[in-house]
Parts: C-alpha cells; structure tokens; sequence
C-alpha cells in the first residue's frame, strides 16, 4: 500500500487565460537572482525556497523506464494570504 506523502512548495502564480486553469507550469531556473532584471534568488532547499523538483516522491517513478514524471505531475495550488 502506498503511503501519501504531502509536500509543499511556496511561488508566485501569473494567471494565463490561454492556459486551461487545471494547469500549472513551472519555470526552469526560477530561483536564480538576475541582477539585470533586479530580480533576487532564492534558496531551493529552505522553506522560503519552492523547488519542484522537492515535491515529486519516489513512488511517481516509472515502474518500467525508471524515469520520474518531471513533465507532468499533480498538484493543488492555493491562494496564500500575505
């Protein structure tokens, strides 16, 4: 039997009208600061951090191929209160 794991990540959303609002996509390289943009970086292993990467467990991996579904995956997103 497989146990549920729940993790969490913390982002920021950008609402897409052309994107079906069951679906998410997250960005590579999002927590690198660019000082160009004046955009700061984050930590992806603090809890102020969001690594995706995180949040995918090792019971999504294929039984077959081995690999883990960095494409798609489930997930809920919620609003959060500043």
């Amino acid at each position: 039997m497989m146990q549920l794991v729940i993790r969490r990540v913390r982002a920021r959303a950008k609402l897409d009208e052309q994107l079906d609002p069951q679906v998410v996509c997250g960005q590579h390289g999002w927590w690198q600061a660019c000082a160009e943009l004046d955009a700061p970086g984050y930590d992806p292993f603090s809890e102020e951090g969001a690594n995706f990467n995180l949040i995918i467990v090792n019971e999504a991996i294929d039984p077959v191929s081995g690999s883990v579904p960095h494409r798609a995956y489930l997930c809920e997103v919620r609003k959060v209160d500043e």
